[in-house]
């Protein structure tokens, strides 16, 4: 490695980038050097002082430390720059303790020479963050470090005593197991505010040591069942008698080292038949050992000899010299010089004489045959294993040792074990190449993968104990140690060095959250394999860091001004096994190996660097998305701009990403994205942009059931909201319909046009606004408990109904009992199951109103007391059956209450003319809310589509909301700008009568199911609809499962329907005529692939008051709008067997049963995936009904009208509208 000191003079290199590093600093400063020049002449001290500094420098750059600056009598060092190593710390607590050591007997010698006492050396050593880079200019430039960390060395060394090295708490912490150290101090240093504990390092206990993990707790292993049983055919093979190579190869903390633990026990305890106990003799390579010949062999044969490495020379000669003699008898005199030689012994005049006219190669020839043969006499007696462990640190001779020892399993009973990391750049990777082309019948290998999940977490569990992490914390811990065991100790080691985790009892207790970072331990590790990188691919692999964890090559190339070699380097880096290929196709996409590289890559780079690369991936992507192309980039833009610190692209990017990533129910993403807007808008003073993402980010997470988060959310939102101020009311909004509203009570309102007027007529306690987010209306706050069980609404002062009697919470209260009353049940009545007692009262199990889950606490306060966490609840009590209803004047008028001129209301309209054909509404003055929209008149029109797109266009309607609909695909067409599309939000299918003799027939349905053929479907779909190939939950919402619909299958089909045992081969199915072409389609295809006799039968909307239940057939058709955004609204609502809803009677025990898991879940991952498997097993496997398309909400609106939005049965209030026909 290049050395400088501080008179180097020259333009950096690929080795002196500038960066942001954690770095350990040495300061070591001579102490007595004035005595010195007190009585010495200056040349005198010159040589001496020389001479003392000279042997510092050569102690750090023995262990690849980095000599920084030589200041007279004072000496700075880096450990970790300009090149990492992973055990820097205790690469400089091993310089500090030979630089006291040898001073101390340079101070000794200087005394004897001059009779000058006091001659030492004062040692400071920290840990922490630096900037490094360039410094100076012209003809002096200088590598320098910014930052702390060196001026507390400084400190630290001008506190310690001489002959001492003082240390500081960072650098303990990541080195404690592997020192002696005196008691702790607390200084007062020079520009510190606070105390610094600071501790004098004594000597080192153990050579080759790790440290890692939680002190004091050994975690079991985990999760490697295979390959300890890979591994034990080959000690068995040992144990018989039979030699073999074993390679033992991955990651850096993957768990090599854990493997051979266990190996170790079971090696030594099995029975052999051979005359002495199998001999492990183990040797572990250093990672400062690269100069140190032979290391893990002299680490072999001292565990053989039984000699620690601070043992008196003296007893490891006379060891030797037994052991070899034992072995050899009258051959030891021969062999003890080489194994004396290679254990770094000072020999006797006799030994050392034999050694002394040979040659390097000579000697080394030798002393490799005399170590062959001292395995291949101890395996005489016994099963040898040679282990040698993290060769990818061993010295190029060790290397060579270990290749010729490759062939000696073929004569001996050795197996020789290598653990290395898969580091295909270094020189050991050689050896196992070698062995598995030259000896194949001899090598087994086992190639160590990342954990499983199951395995991970169980790992987690061993090193903190069950129940101990909240469920949030735990999953991202597993999340970013992703397999490793290593990794995923240090992140816990870490979580207990910030007080996360307190030890308590014997155990851990979690304490208080913090925020996940990448431990020094790790980091360190994983630069040691950055810094050796070529400077290209050292740019190349930081510059797609600051892209995230995937990252494409076209961005890559876009960002580096690529000149066509960014592929080439790619694979080097692939090589190296850093990143991975993730695809090729339609574009080159990588991807880190491990979220950790990415991070420690990321974190050198300095702030002007990173801002510059994000500035020019968020201006590449910016020009993609003007070119029509990455649809997907917003989370990608927002992420850079922030990260380019360009505040204003950011907000505006970052609302968006939030809203696209909510409605795509990627709710973390959401999140996040709020979370990082709000500091933003705070600085900004944008109140009621704060308030909206805070209701956004509220919803986000109530939805993933995170419900004291959500409350938290809420509760901040309501400081920061202001109602939208009143606009006059003066223009009239025209709507054309083919169905016309005609149920004005929200009891019974269950067509989506009929629930489209009731929430025009009747305020709900809260209100959804455009991407579906809930604020307040009637209510101006209220508080969830952390379960999700209770809600609490407090209602706005003043609030009062059409005709003036007080609004109050007891309206609240009545209107919910009114609809879950069982002698006059409302149409929706399955919804308000949720809450305490709501079904037992509608079934009739419980007669006492009184305990159903809804009560007025008093006039403006109602309490909601769910039975299960209900994700969707607020969206429930957006509904206008879940509105208050007007008590006095229900019981006062009885059914005649929603007559025009006797209904009272709480909403912005009311209605003034209700026809057969035509409905009006108008502006109630007495109004006590505000709306933005200057809508004050409504009139809805009765028409056909086709009729009413004709007056659209001479401006005779101001919009058509599109229901039902027959071909339109030439009709959206022409009028591309004024269509409104929304997404796949509704589901349209077959459903059956399951009480009839014919269709409860599991085959039956199966075979017509698939007999369909949705090909063929596609032709006749409307423009609005998708045909479906899911399950009944559609596209829109989470919960969808794709791919579950039966497929076109004639053959499935015939042998469906014959196990049916169907009689006579009549069928009837009653249509809605405006799908009357997708059934006909359907019937032709179940009469040429089943020999059917299918009939037909089509109703229009007018005869649905009249028809009764399965009327004209046992098949009918169906759709179903969302009433609130939730799985549970299709798969409950529709096909649970107590539902009234559930028109076809479908009722199936194991369906039911994962319907109840799943409303009690308590995580929404797994309340989704239960979700998942009920949706499959009505479709795929029952067929309870059959999806056939999923629909879009179509509307038409003028250019002119602005506010316009719909999503499943929620829309926009006509008073939010404004109409501008003037423009």
């Amino acid at each position: 490695m290049r050395q400088m000191s501080d008179t180097t003079s020259a333009a950096p290199t690929h080795d002196l980038r500038e960066e942001r590093k954690v770095v350990t600093v040495l300061f070591a400063d001579l102490a007595g050097s004035t005595a010195l020049g007190e009585q010495l002449d200056p040349e005198e001290v010159k040589l001496v002082v020389g001479e003392a500094v000279s042997r510092i420098v050569a102690e750090v750059e023995r262990v690849g430390g980095h000599v920084k600056d030589l200041a007279g009598d004072g000496v700075l060092a880096f450990f970790g720059a300009p090149v990492s190593y992973e055990d820097d710390a205790e690469r400089a607590l091993r310089a500090a303790l030979r630089i006291v050591e040898e001073i101390a007997a340079y101070g000794a010698e200087v005394e004897r020479g001059w009779g000058i006492s006091g001659f030492g050396v004062r040692v400071g050593v920290t840990t922490g963050a630096v900037v490094l880079g360039e410094i100076g200019g012209g003809s002096r430039a200088e590598y320098a470090a910014f930052g702390d960390t060196v001026n507390t060395a400084a400190r630290l060394q001008a506190k310690a005593k001489p002959g001492t090295a003082l240390v500081d708490d960072s650098t303990r912490r990541q080195t404690e197991p592997l020192f002696a150290w005196a008691e702790p101090v607390e200084l007062e240093l020079k520009g510190k505010a606070e105390p610094v504990r600071a501790t004098p390092v004594e000597r080192v206990l153990a050579e080759g040591q790790k440290v890692r993990g939680l002190e004091g707790v050994q975690a079991r292993l985990v999760g490697r069942e295979r390959e300890l049983d890979l591994a034990k055919l080959a000690l068995e093979r040992t144990l018989g008698g039979s030699g073999g190579l074993l390679f033992v190869t991955g990651e850096a903390g993957i768990g090599k080292s854990r493997l051979l633990n266990e190996l170790h026990r079971v090696f030594e305890v099995s029975e052999t038949a051979a005359a002495a106990p199998p001999l492990w003799l183990e040797g572990r390579c250093i990672s400062y050992g690269e100069s140190l010949p032979y290391w893990p062999f002299r680490d072999l044969l001292r565990e053989w000899l039984g000699v620690g490495h601070d043992e008196p020379e003296l007893r490891v000669r006379i060891t030797l010299r037994r052991r070899v003699e034992t072995l050899f008898s009258d051959r030891a005199a021969e062999l003890y010089p080489y194994l004396g030689s290679l254990l770094g012994l000072t020999l006797e005049a006799d030994a050392a004489g034999r050694l002394a006219e040979l040659s390097p190669e000579a000697l080394q020839y030798r002393t490799f045959e005399v170590v062959e043969e001292v395995f291949r006499r101890l395996a005489q007696d016994r099963p040898v294993a040679v282990v040698l462990e993290d060769l990818h640190w061993a010295d190029p001779t060790s290397i060579q040792l270990a290749e010729r020892l490759l062939s000696i399993g073929e004569e001996a009973a050795v197996l020789l074990v290598v653990a290395q990391r898969s580091e295909r750049d270094h020189p050991s990777w050689r050896l196992r190449e070698l062995a598995a082309r030259e000896y194949p019948h001899l090598t087994s290998e086992l190639a160590l993968e990342p954990l499983s999940g199951n395995a991970q977490r169980e790992l987690l569990l061993a090193l903190v104990g069950e129940e101990t992490l909240p469920q949030e914390l735990e999953s991202r811990l597993l999340e970013q140690a992703e397999g490793n065991p290593f990794y995923l100790e240090e992140l816990v080691r870490s979580l207990a060095d910030t007080g996360a985790l307190a030890h308590e009892n014997g155990g851990w207790r979690f304490d208080h959250a913090v925020e996940i970072e990448i431990p020094p331990t790790v980091e360190k590790v994983l630069l040691a394999r950055i810094d050796r990188l070529p400077a290209e691919a050292h740019e190349v692999l930081t510059a797609a860091s600051a892209l995230g964890r995937r990252f494409g090559l076209p961005l890559l190339e876009g960002v580096l001004g690529g000149d066509g070699n960014v592929r080439t380097t790619l694979n080097e880096l692939q090589r190296l096994d850093l990143i991975r290929e993730g695809r090729r196709w339609p574009q080159p996409e990588y991807r880190f190996k491990h979220a950790l590289i990415q991070e420690a890559a990321y974190r050198t780079m300095l702030s002007d660097s990173r801002r510059s690369l994000h500035r020019r991936a968020a201006e590449w992507l910016e020009r993609r998305r003007a070119e029509g192309d990455e649809e997907e980039a917003l989370g990608l833009l927002a992420y850079h701009w922030l990260a380019a610190e360009n505040e204003d692209k950011a907000v505006d990017y970052l609302a968006r990403a939030g809203d696209k990533a909510r409605q795509e129910y990627a709710l973390d993403e959401a999140i996040e994205h709020y979370r990082s807007l709000l500091p933003l808008l705070e600085r900004r003073g944008e109140r009621q942009e704060i308030a909206l993402v805070l209701f956004k980010l509220a919803l986000a997470l109530h939805t993933s059931l995170r419900f004291g988060e959500a409350n938290e959310a809420y509760q901040r939102a309501f400081e920061f909201w202001t109602p939208p101020p009143a606009t006059q009311a003066t223009e009239t909004l025209r709507i054309a319909t083919s169905f016309l509203p005609n149920d004005p009570d929200p009891k019974s309102a269950i067509a989506w046009p009929n629930i489209q007027l009731c929430m025009q007529l009747f305020d709900r306690l809260v209100e959804a606004w455009p991407e579906r987010t809930i604020v307040p209306l009637l209510a101006n706050r209220w508080e969830i408990s952390p379960d999700g069980l209770r809600y609490v609404f407090h209602l706005r002062d003043g609030l009062r109904w059409s005709d003036g009697t007080p609004l109050t919470a007891h309206d609240v209260e009545f209107g919910i009992k009114r609809v879950l009353n069982p002698t006059s049940p409302g149409s929706s009545v399955a919804i308000y199951f949720v809450l305490e007692n709501g079904q037992d009262y509608y079934l009739g199990l419980n007669q006492d109103s009184d305990r159903i889950g809804v009560q007025a606490l008093d006039d403006r306060t109602v309490e909601f007391r769910l039975v299960a966490p209900a994700p969707y609840f607020m969206s429930v009590i957006n509904r206008p059956d879940g509105a208050p209803q007007p008590r006095h004047a229900i019981e006062a008028h009885g059914e005649r209450w929603t007559d025009p001129e006797l209904q009272v209301v709480s909403g912005p309209f009311r209605r003034v003319e209700a026809a057969a054909d035509r409905v009006v509404l108008e502006r109630q003055d007495s109004y006590s809310g505000t709306r933005p929209g200057n809508v004050r008149r409504v009139e809805f029109t009765q028409s056909s589509l086709r009729d009413a797109l004709e007056s659209y266009e001479r401006d005779e309607f101001d919009a058509i909301p599109v229901r039902y609909t027959p071909r339109l695909a030439d009709v959206v067409e022409a009028l591309d700008e004024d269509t409104q599309l929304g997404a796949a939000g509704w589901s349209f299918y077959l459903t059956f009568d399951h009480r009839h003799p014919v269709t409860s027939n599991v085959d039956l349905r199966r075979a017509l199911a698939h007999a369909i053929d949705r090909e063929a479907l596609t032709a006749v779909c409307p423009a609005n609809l998708v045909v479906a190939t899911g399950g009944l939950v559609p596209p829109a919402l989470q919960g969808h499962t794709p791919d579950i619909a039966l497929r076109f299958d004639p053959e499935r089909a015939r042998d469906h329907l014959a196990r049916s045992r169907l009689r006579d081969g009549e069928l009837s199915v009653q249509a809605l005529d405006e799908f009357e072409p997708m059934i006909s389609a359907i019937a032709r295809s179940w009469r040429e692939t089943l020999g059917l006799d299918v009939t037909v039968r089509t109703w229009t909307i007018r005869d649905a008051g009249r028809l009764g239940p399965w009327e004209l057939g046992p098949v009918d058709t169906g759709g179903w709008l969302p009433g609130y955004p939730d799985p549970e609204y299709y798969l409950r609502l529709l096909l649970q067997s107590d539902s009234k809803t559930n028109e076809g009677g479908f009722s199936y025990a194991p369906f039911d049963e994962l319907i109840e898991r799943a409303r009690q879940e308590r995580s929404d991952r797994e309340r989704l995936e239960l979700f998942h498997e009920a949706d499959r097993m009505a479709v795929a496997d029952q067929v309870a009904l059959i999806p056939l398309v999923y629909g879009r909400s179509l509307a038409f609106v003028k250019p002119y009208v602005s506010g316009w939005w719909e999503f499943g049965k929620s829309s926009a209030s006509f008073a939010d509208l404004v109409v501008r026909p003037e423009f």
